[in-house]
């Protein structure tokens, strides 16, 4: 289930309206970095069903946006989804292959190249140029133009790509703002 809390963390409620009823599998979230009062969420329910829902008042209700769920293995593989800070409504979906809404999670379109490796499971946007980093089995890959290509860092010994964090600066603290993701297993 989705809980929130209004406290720290001090007390729970589960939130309920417009969520699909009983056991909910693996849930990906994202809050809109335009407004906070919308959240994201893409939901595996049993028998690899489930969707994409979104809230316009920070969880209390929820709308479902699709039946879109993630591919390959099923949900309970990849589940992670970040909006966008560059357009309202844009969110990414981790999957085999990378996924993106334009509309708040009604449709969603694949967005890879030919030459870009599949399995995605990490991702980090930069606030202050748009440049995306994805991490997926095949390494590190860079979008400086919203995923239209993309730079495959192969001069690097790497592996799979589970968690990515952005610094600021060559080792100055990151900002508070600044996205980090880990891939839970």
């Amino acid at each position: 289930g989705i809980h929130k809390s209004t406290d720290g963390g001090e007390t729970w409620h589960k939130l309920t309206e417009g969520l699909p009823e009983g056991a909910m599998g693996k849930i990906g979230l994202a809050v809109s970095p335009q407004n906070s009062d919308i959240i994201y969420a893409t939901i595996e329910l049993k028998n690899k069903s489930g969707g994409f829902w979104r809230s316009t008042d920070r969880g209390r209700s929820w709308e479902k946006m699709s039946d879109y769920l993630s591919g390959g293995t099923g949900p309970h593989y990849y589940q992670e989804i970040f909006a966008s800070p560059h357009k309202f409504d844009r969110i990414y979906q981790m999957d085999v292959h990378l996924h993106v809404t334009e509309n708040g999670g009604k449709e969603f379109t694949k967005m890879d190249s030919k030459t870009k490796h599949v399995d995605h499971h990490a991702m980090i946007i930069n606030e202050q140029n748009g440049s995306i980093w994805i991490g997926n089995d095949g390494g590190l890959y860079n979008s400086t133009n919203f995923g239209d290509s993309w730079i495959h860092y192969n001069n690097i010994p790497t592996g799979e790509f589970y968690d990515i964090e952005l610094d600021a600066e060559n080792g100055k603290k990151r900002p508070e703002s600044s996205q980090r993701i880990k891939k839970l297993a």
